[in-house]
């Protein structure tokens, strides 16, 4: 995504975040550390456009949640075919000392 076609639609999307609390704090610690408040003083209601800088640090920060869910995701499909494996394993074993017996 484009960093025009983000900043076009930040204003809706601040209020989606605004329902998401860390998050939130997360954007105003940004907005309130940036080296160009005046960027953001010029609004008159809330913030509706990032500067360049702000606008990476939350493109960086959504990148590594994105990678964190995928690696969530890896470790449990990775979690369940290990179980499926030691079921198996665990049913054959069954099976072998049923059939030594």
């Amino acid at each position: 995504m484009s960093e025009e076609i983000i900043q076009r639609n930040f204003s809706f999307c601040l209020k989606i975040i605004m329902f998401s609390r860390s998050v939130t704090k997360n954007l105003r610690f940004k907005i309130d550390n940036c080296p160009d408040k005046g960027y953001y003083e010029s609004f008159k209601v809330g913030v509706d456009k990032l500067c360049h800088e702000c606008y990476m640090k939350i493109v960086d920060f959504y990148r590594r949640q994105i990678s964190t869910i995928t690696r969530n995701i890896e470790v449990n499909n990775s979690m369940e075919t290990d179980l499926i494996e030691i079921n198996n394993l665990a049913e054959t074993s069954e099976s072998n000392i049923s059939t030594n017996l």
